[in-house]
């Protein structure tokens, strides 16, 4: 009975995966004491997303001004 329990969650883990929350403990910058920030699966990957957007767009920009 546990092994079908266990099989039944495995198949519906993955469709979720993205509203998995991910408590990472990150020390800010200029600080030695990390604090724990809790977010989704899915945002942490938007948040990502939008860091590598922004570098982008900002090497982009400097390539273009030639600096």
């Amino acid at each position: 009975e546990i092994f079908h329990d266990q099989e039944q969650a495995n198949e519906i883990l993955p469709d979720r995966h993205g509203d998995r929350l991910v408590c990472p403990s990150v020390a800010p910058v200029g600080s030695h004491i990390p604090v724990k920030t809790c977010k989704t699966a899915r945002q942490m990957e938007g948040d990502q997303r939008e860091a590598q957007k922004f570098i982008q767009d900002r090497q982009n920009v400097q390539f273009k001004s030639g600096s």
